[in-house]
């Protein structure tokens, strides 16, 4: 279960219009461009201000957008109503780590494709567990799970790597570990792990996108 610390920390950074970002990730815009959106809904998990979110409100999904940073989801609806995006998309206050069961009743069998974008890194393997044991209750019939996680060798948030104060000190994970996770979960299709390294300006960023589906 996550901290009160860490939720603090989170809505300051959110509080913070400065720092936002607004542009999706391209590797996510590469591998949904040929995906038809029509009558789908998409879970994002660990949403913060919307930047995946908006993205596929504009291209027609039916959106619920999940974080624990009650700044992030103001952040999101804020720049929804901007674009008059806030038909269809839904957001929703939880720990991710501490799921409450109200949720799973709302969303039953609700949603087509799970997104988890620079964010189940932050996760122990009990934590990891304990998700992908409850995402099947929300997800449709042959609902596709998406994860983008960085790696143990990523050359810029060393997993070594924390403030002062603890904040963003990350657990990373290998291929073969996440492998073992998914096998622990068997509603879970045997994924599928791209390991790569790729160079944004300055950046020198290797991770690992992982696709699996619903049985």
């Amino acid at each position: 279960m996550s901290t009160e610390k860490e939720i603090r920390q989170w809505d300051r950074f959110y509080a913070d219009g400065d720092k936002l970002m607004r542009i999706p990730d391209p590797r996510l815009v590469r591998e949904l461009a040929n995906v038809d959106p029509e009558g789908k809904a998409a879970l994002v998990l660990g949403c913060g201000n919307g930047r995946h979110a908006i993205w596929l409100r504009r291209r027609g999904w039916h959106v619920v957008g999940v974080d624990y940073s009650r700044e992030a989801l103001v952040a999101l609806l804020d720049w929804a109503r901007e674009e008059g995006l806030g038909e269809h998309l839904l957001t929703w206050e939880v720990d991710l780590k501490d799921p409450i069961m109200s949720f799973l009743k709302e969303f039953k069998g609700k949603f087509d494709l799970v997104l988890a974008w620079d964010v189940l890194y932050y996760f122990n393997d009990d934590e990891l567990h304990q998700l992908l044991e409850w995402l099947p209750g929300i997800c449709a019939e042959g609902a596709q799970l998406l994860i983008w996680a960085r790696g143990e060798k990523d050359r810029n948030h060393n997993p070594l790597f924390q403030s002062s104060d603890g904040f963003m000190a990350i657990e990373k994970r290998n291929h073969n570990h996440w492998r073992w996770i998914f096998k622990l979960n068997p509603n879970w299709t045997e994924p599928t792990i791209d390991e790569r390294w790729e160079t944004f300006g300055h950046w020198n960023e290797h991770y690992y996108l992982i696709r699996s589906g619903l049985k």
